[in-house]
């Protein structure tokens, strides 16, 4: 009786939001409209040409075997400090370079091919979503910030939190070994030409979901301004929301303790983007938003120590200003990774003939 009460009560609210939203689509379209053109410009700005390249290379790495090689280099700094197998090295290191989905596919891809167990990659999802260096060095520090410096701090704040709770979680969780399942087919690696036009082809899957997710959360983050909040209140929402939004508006707003705090905790956007691999893997989904709070109280707590020991001067943007992140000063990186996003989904799409 409960479930059903509760289900009725979910399926409730569910189309009560929907109806809501579709109201205002229709009432105020304008609004939408301009949430969706700041999207593009983020999307064509800042994570094309950042993130683009990291999730091909990432693909690469696992179709080609190469992550074998750097799991033989690393297995005994991750079988000694994070407590899992040397599978898992190359995904480790990907995750704090590559950006914040990147981990999350390496780790989605590692649990269907039954190189992990599901407490393995629920361990994993704890702390291998991490922004990467093209964000926060070059767009939130040198673009926003106006410093590289602090967009380093930045990195390394929550690079070191990261890795200090996946050394903690390795510590509680070690003692309850899972056996894996012997029946998964075992993974072949490719060759290097059959491994190039794969990795790009699932990079531009999963960049086009990406890309979506970020589209609607702007043209949410675009309502929200419209209700004429304070600055302090948009940031939040923004913050709980989209992360760079959040950013945008914190970095007129806050010291850099706060702003790394935000890109720690990542945003419902970030979540969305990997929790599909989470839910699969049956992990407890606060098992996760805890981590993600964690790791903004951590890596805020690293940030303030870092500051005192090498303090930095950052030019903020006033407040009435509009900052638009372009981490490069130029378009070419963004036409290059559109380009090869078109030629990947033709090798994709195109027939195959039998020879």
């Amino acid at each position: 009786m409960r479930k059903r009460v509760s289900a009725v009560i979910k399926t409730g609210l569910v189309l009560l939001a929907s109806l809501t939203l579709a109201f205002l689509l229709l009432k105020n379209p304008s609004v939408a409209s301009r949430g969706i053109k700041n999207g593009l410009l983020t999307v064509g700005g800042v994570l094309i040409p950042s993130l683009f390249p990291f999730m091909t290379l990432a693909c690469f790495i696992e179709n080609s075997g190469v992550s074998e090689i750097i799991g033989r280099g690393l297995s005994p700094v991750v079988r000694i400090v994070f407590h899992l197998p040397e599978d898992t090295a190359a995904t480790i290191l990907m995750s704090f370079i590559g950006g914040f989905p990147v981990g999350a596919k390496m780790t989605d891809s590692l649990y269907r091919e039954g190189k992990i167990t599901s407490v393995e990659a629920s361990r994993m999802y704890l702390f291998c979503i991490n922004a990467g260096p093209a964000f926060t060095v070059s767009a939130v520090g040198s673009a926003l910030l106006g410093s590289v410096r602090a967009g380093s701090i930045i990195f390394c704040s929550l690079t070191l939190s990261s890795l200090l709770i996946g050394a903690a979680s390795g510590s509680i969780f070690s003692e309850k070994p899972e056996k894996r399942d012997k029946n998964k087919t075992v993974f072949q690696s490719k060759s290097v030409f059959s491994s190039v036009i794969s990795s790009a082809s699932q990079a531009t899957s999963s960049m086009l979901g990406i890309c979506a997710l970020v589209l609607v959360f702007s043209a949410l983050c675009e309502g929200i301004k419209e209700l004429n909040l304070s600055d302090n209140i948009n940031c939040l929402l923004f913050s709980l929301l989209e992360v760079t939004n959040a950013v945008k508006s914190a970095c007129k707003l806050f010291p850099i303790p706060v702003i790394t705090a935000i890109i720690g905790f990542g945003g419902l956007c970030v979540h969305f983007q990997v929790l599909s691999g989470a839910i699969e893997c049956k992990m407890k989904i606060r098992y996760f938003l805890v981590s993600r709070l964690l790791n903004a109280l951590l890596s805020s707590g690293i940030c303030r120590v870092l500051l005192f020991l090498f303090p930095v001067d950052v030019s903020v943007f006033a407040s009435g200003e509009k900052p638009t992140v372009l981490p490069y000063g130029i378009s070419l990186p963004c036409c290059i990774a559109f380009i090869i996003m078109s030629i990947s989904i033709i090798f994709d799409i195109a027939p195959k003939k039998k020879v």
